[in-house]
């Protein structure tokens, strides 16, 4: 127990030196002379550092990857070097920090199994699928430039289906085990996103995440030799012990807002961690 709480703070630790570390932001602003009018092709730079970019016909220049914390841009344009722009008086930076933080929300719908030696599916003789849905909230925390830090509320609900094995018969019951809770979930997840047309992103994630069972019940049975008959137990699995497993997804941020992808889930239930389960799902989400 205790090798676990120091496992889960050093990633606590981890995940908030990567945040440190790598803050950046993108510095949007323009460049006049007395006059009012826009200086072109003048040298912006970022004081202490090797970031440098041009500015254009209207005077507007964009710097990126520009860490959070900076005191002074420096403007140059032939000879002519200027004391240096205040960043709060100069700089369009508000829109730009505040977009490091995004809310979003995302629902999906899949298909879900059992998995381990003592479990098998029987698709053809359970038509209506072991599915799960799921559905959140969550927030998006740029770290660089194409990395971010997800984290999120979901409410899922997961329907196992499946059959116990007998070693004694080497046979597998006929009647079903069912495993079917309602559960919190909390993914940590680390998304690595690639641009692949404008405003669109493509993303993988992957990452550990904790459940809690808030509902539900598992259903199997076992042999009672007094009755000589297999004998129904229900389990209640409210407030089961937490549980967890990871998970990887891949997708597609569209336009900057709309969330399409797939996800892959593994992990163990909430009734025996020596039970395990994946799924597969598709969700759909919008980032605000």
């Amino acid at each position: 127990m205790r090798k676990r709480r120091l496992f889960a703070y050093i990633l606590m630790v981890c995940c908030c030196l990567a945040d440190v570390i790598a803050q950046t932001q993108k510095v949007i602003g323009q460049i006049i002379d007395e006059d009012y009018n826009p200086v072109q092709n003048a040298t912006v730079k970022v004081k202490g550092t090797n970031l440098t970019t041009t500015t254009d016909k209207d005077g507007n220049y964009v710097l990126e990857e520009v860490p959070l914390i900076l005191d002074t841009l420096e403007a140059e344009k032939g000879r002519r070097k200027n004391r240096g722009i205040e960043v709060p008086m100069k700089i369009k930076m508000r829109t730009q920090v505040m977009d490091r933080f995004s809310w979003f929300i995302k629902a999906g719908i899949g298909t879900s199994q059992f998995i381990g030696a003592d479990y098998t599916m029987f698709s053809e003789e359970n038509p209506e699928g072991n599915l799960t849905y799921y559905g959140g909230a969550g927030i998006d925390i740029r770290l660089g430039r194409h990395w971010s830090f997800q984290t999120a509320v979901i409410l899922s609900y997961t329907k196992l289906l499946d059959r116990g094995y007998d070693y004694n018969t080497s046979s597998y019951y006929k009647r079903k085990i069912s495993h079917d809770p309602l559960s919190l979930e909390f993914p940590l997840l680390f998304a690595l996103k690639f641009k692949i047309a404008n405003r669109t992103n493509l993303v993988f994630d992957l990452g550990p995440y904790v459940s809690l069972g808030i509902s539900g019940e598992q259903k199997y049975y076992v042999y009672d030799s007094s009755y000589k008959n297999d004998v129904l137990h229900t389990v209640d699995l409210y407030g089961r012990r937490f549980t967890g497993g990871g998970i990887a997804g891949v997708g597609v941020e569209i336009r900057d807002h709309y969330l399409i992808g797939t996800s892959f889930k593994i992990g163990a239930t909430c009734m025996d961690h020596g039970e395990s389960y994946m799924t597969f799902s598709f969700e759909l989400g919008y980032k605000f």
